[in-house]
């Protein structure tokens, strides 16, 4: 019954065709696995993080937030813009 409600499914998806339901499936099938290695991912961070605050304590977990703030808002800010002139730089020397 679970097999049929998916091939519903896809059959509601836009230019779905009868014969690409092995790629539909198989697309369904990676992405799939993409969320449950992001939610693994997830899950390691959050047990990551609270074995580092029961070590370093209030004070020291406070710090280490505070360092990682700083670190990650100034990488944001020196990369504003760089991207975009990468790319033209490299637009530039291919012509």
């Amino acid at each position: 019954m679970t097999r049929l409600r998916s091939a519903r499914l896809l059959e509601l998806l836009p230019g779905f065709r009868q014969h690409d339901g092995h790629h539909a499936r198989e697309m369904f099938r990676g992405a799939s696995v993409a969320v449950l290695l992001k939610l693994t991912a997830g899950g390691i961070a959050f047990g990551f993080q609270v074995v580092l605050a029961r070590a370093l304590g209030a004070t020291g977990m406070g710090m280490f937030v505070l360092a990682t703030t700083l670190v990650t808002v100034a990488t944001v800010v020196s990369r504003f813009g760089l991207d975009n002139i990468l790319l033209r730089a490299a637009r530039a020397c291919r012509v």
